[in-house]
């Protein structure tokens, strides 16, 4: 008998398979029984103890607040706040800078311009999207904000580019950038956009500068980490046979790795603008003039307005978003096989493209187009279509407001008042074990750590009760 014959193989180990209840599942359920059981014994009996609330903290934080308002605002300010000052007014001027460039385009030529382009580089599905898209702002009377946001996402897309891709691309060669990297990105993504709001205020004060920054803090996360994803996704194989050839790194970069992963950086773009686009209308909230301002100003004066604004914002978005994404796809090395034949074609079609905006841009000046779209609209009809709207939905003799009142009653009085009192009535030793013990079951011990540190500062600076209702109310929104 042969050796092969005499070898046998181990057989392989199959885990046995246990019921739910003694795995991991099981063990949060126990936590979560043993909560409800605190809940019931013991509830409204121990809150979170006022000795142990820092209570002079908000008057340390007024002190520094009204320290650092001082020190901006003081004719002769120190070389820190002169720093923020000048980036603030750098971030105004080139808001304003696209602005006027919009403009001096005419309107017109501003219509030109995106369609053309997006023809070029895209296809001509996206490019009569996006001459659609202009039509609506146009229509809807919103052009002058339209402008104006575009101007805001340009300035903070291009900085967050600016910033992000170089940083991708050493994440994406270094796993140690990446690792220090990580959790920032993490934070400025998990952090709510209102809780940063204060801050930069207060050291940029308001207008377009804070607007752009707020926004960058929250576009350039996906910037960084699409542009590493494309840098790391290049096969090693072909970044060897560079190295192999005698290339320098920058060259392995400049001339491998980018173009390699040109489509991960312009999907990168796309992600980009489409983050910043989410944060227009938090960015009105602190001078962002455009649609974002339209939303904000609207909700309690003009509903039917502020709805408008969101729906332009909407348009810009779904425009955007093709059209980048059609660029990318249609740039993509590994799809695209340029003959000398094509490649003079698109040259002449650049070149009629840019003479085709400069003909715009030429016979609105003629004309007298002017930046702003100033012809007719369908602006009064909308708003008085979408209040008739408001006014149907609003109104209680409607078949429709028969199902959204009863349905929005069922989840506030059945799901997110019973929620609530279950958070906020536990005791909050027992609140404060389960949630840390839940997450060292659901995701280990440093999550566990950090929970248990992130809601103990809650209870120190006097939160506790708030804070799990607001816990409440996520859960219910996600459930949902």
């Amino acid at each position: 008998m042969s050796a092969a014959t005499d070898y046998a193989a181990p057989a392989a180990t199959i885990p046995a398979a246990h019921p739910w209840w003694r795995g991991r599942v099981g063990l949060v359920v126990g936590v979560a029984l043993a909560m409800l059981v605190g809940y019931l014994g013991w509830k409204s009996t121990l809150p979170w103890s006022n000795r142990l609330v820092w209570n002079s903290l908000t008057s340390y934080l007024d002190r520094f607040q009204t320290w650092l308002s001082d020190s901006r605002n003081t004719p002769h300010p120190n070389f820190v706040f002169a720093i923020f000052n000048g980036f603030a007014t750098f971030l105004d001027n080139l808001v304003s800078w696209f602005t006027t460039f919009f403009e001096k385009l005419t309107w017109v030529g501003t219509v030109a311009l995106g369609t053309l382009v997006v023809l070029r580089f895209g296809r001509w599905q996206q490019a009569v999207g996006v001459l659609a898209a202009f039509a609506s702002f146009a229509l809807m009377g919103l052009w002058e904000q339209s402008v104006q946001t575009f101007a805001l996402i340009f300035a903070a897309v291009g900085l967050s580019l600016v910033v992000g891709m170089p940083l991708g691309v050493i994440a994406g060669r270094s796993d140690r950038f990446l690792r220090f990297l990580t959790p920032l990105l993490d934070a400025a993504q998990i952090v709510p956009a209102f809780a940063y709001l204060m801050p930069v205020v207060i050291l940029f004060s308001v207008g377009p500068g804070a607007a752009v920054l707020t926004t960058m803090i929250y576009a350039i996360p996906p910037a960084i980490r699409i542009t590493a994803l494309g840098i790391r996704g290049v096969p090693v194989n072909t970044v060897e046979a560079a190295a192999a050839m005698g290339s320098t790194r920058w060259q392995t970069v400049a001339k491998v790795q980018l173009p390699l992963a040109r489509r991960m950086l312009l999907l990168a773009v796309n992600q980009t603008i489409l983050f910043a686009l989410s944060m227009v209308v938090i960015a009105g909230l602190i001078g962002g003039a455009g649609l974002g301002d339209v939303v904000t100003s609207g909700l309690y004066s003009n509903p039917a307005l502020a709805i408008l604004g969101g729906v332009a914002i909407v348009i810009m978005a779904i425009a955007l978003d093709r059209s980048t994404e059609s660029m990318a796809n249609r740039t993509d090395p590994a799809r695209r096989h340029l003959t000398d034949d094509k490649k003079l074609r698109l040259r002449l079609f650049t070149l009629a493209s840019v003479a085709g905006v400069g003909l715009a841009v030429g016979l609105g000046h003629a004309f007298g187009a002017g930046g702003i779209y100033s012809g007719r609209t369908a602006q009064d009809w909308l708003l008085r279509s979408v209040q008739k709207g408001l006014d149907y939905v609003q109104n209680p003799s409607t078949w429709i407001f028969h199902i959204t009142e009863p349905t929005g009653n069922f989840i506030v009085q059945r799901g997110l008042e019973p929620l609530t009192n279950f958070f906020v009535e536990t005791p909050w030793p027992v609140m404060f074990v389960g949630i840390v013990a839940i997450a060292f079951l659901v995701s280990g011990l440093r999550p566990a750590a950090i929970t248990a540190i992130m809601f103990a500062t809650i209870g120190v600076t006097g939160e506790w009760a708030t804070s799990m209702g607001t816990l409440s109310q996520v859960l219910i929104a996600t459930l949902i």
